[in-house]
């Protein structure tokens, strides 16, 4: 005990699951590591990452002997997912990823990683009036684009309606040339007949009246 200090990396031995974290026994004293500082990523339930029995190494956030409390985190000696997200994702990247939250402005999904991103209630489909829980599901597959990308605040911002968008765009653009390139008369449509008529008007004519006289 007298070794502990903040900031040190201890080992120590999951006693006790709750909802809000897990109890760690570090040799005599327990220490809370509470689910917010078990991952870089947002978890439902501790019972994702950590479990009774298992031997862990934490690092110690803040202690106050005296009360006999111990605050722990386990993330801190994780790598941190953001700290190279700009190599990894670009604004105009496409993406496809499951939703994992629902939230009254928007929807966040799970990128690979460890990174979530939010896509806006604006940003998902062409009415924007319309709320994210009636849109997204807990679970579904979306595709979406990169449209913002700040490190420094954690935040990535994705747009599911500004894709749908550019599709339609390529695909109305690419209905127009076909119909453009289908109905298109060309300069040997037009000479066509006048060269026709040069070169084979005398002939055409004689068997039009071989023709006629039979």
């Amino acid at each position: 005990i007298g070794s502990l200090r903040e900031g040190a990396v201890v080992t120590g031995i999951v006693r006790r699951i709750t909802d809000y974290g897990a109890f760690i026994d570090l040799g005599g004293i327990d220490g809370l590591l509470h689910k917010s500082e078990m991952s870089w990523t947002r978890i439902n339930h501790p019972s994702e990452v950590v479990e009774v029995g298992q031997q862990i190494e934490v690092t110690v956030l803040k202690m106050d002997i005296n009360a006999d409390r111990v605050s722990l985190g386990l993330r801190q000696i994780l790598p941190d997912p953001w700290s190279d997200v700009s190599k990894r994702y670009k604004v105009g990247d496409v993406v496809k990823a499951p939703v994992s939250r629902i939230v009254p402005f928007g929807a966040f999904v799970q990128l690979e990683g460890g990174i979530e991103a939010i896509i806006p209630n604006s940003e998902q489909s062409e009415n924007s009036s319309r709320r994210s829980e009636n849109q997204l599901n807990v679970g579904e597959e979306v595709e979406a684009r990169v449209i913002d990308i700040r490190p420094d605040q954690r935040k990535m911002t994705l747009s599911i309606k500004q894709l749908h968008e550019e599709k339609n765009r390529e695909e109305f653009n690419a209905s127009q040339n076909s119909r453009n390139n289908d109905t298109r008369t060309t300069i040997g449509d037009l000479i066509a007949p006048s060269i026709q008529k040069e070169l084979y008007g005398e002939e055409i004519e004689t068997e039009q009246k071989d023709t006629n006289a039979d």
